[in-house]
């Protein structure tokens, strides 16, 4: 199966999975009844705009209509976090002048 088809037959799987007809899945995605039609039989590729949209309508990620692997996701990076290289340092009790590491008690 040519990459054309098996995208078209991706997002006629996930439109019929939810009970959509390919009217209302055009509507929603603001592409014509006739391109939709086209890109499901595999007589058309879905432009980048197109499969955003169309995804977006059925709400789910791009990749599962492209059936591409999803890239993993670093989580965001802390400015000066410790350990990661930047300007923040953490204290020890042993770093601290000896008057403020020991308690006085009265």
């Amino acid at each position: 199966m040519h990459e054309i088809e098996h995208v078209g037959a991706a997002i006629k799987l996930r439109r019929k999975a939810y009970g959509m007809t390919q009217v209302r899945l055009a509507e929603m995605a603001d592409v014509s009844l006739s391109l939709l039609g086209k890109i499901e039989s595999g007589g058309h590729a879905a432009t980048h705009a197109v499969l955003a949209n169309v995804a977006r309508a059925l709400r789910v990620p791009v990749e599962m209509l492209t059936c591409q692997p999803a890239l993993p996701r670093e989580p965001p990076r802390r400015r000066n976090a410790p350990g990661r290289g930047g300007a923040a340092v953490g204290l020890r009790r042993s770093d601290l002048p000896p008057d403020v590491t020991s308690p006085k008690h009265p």
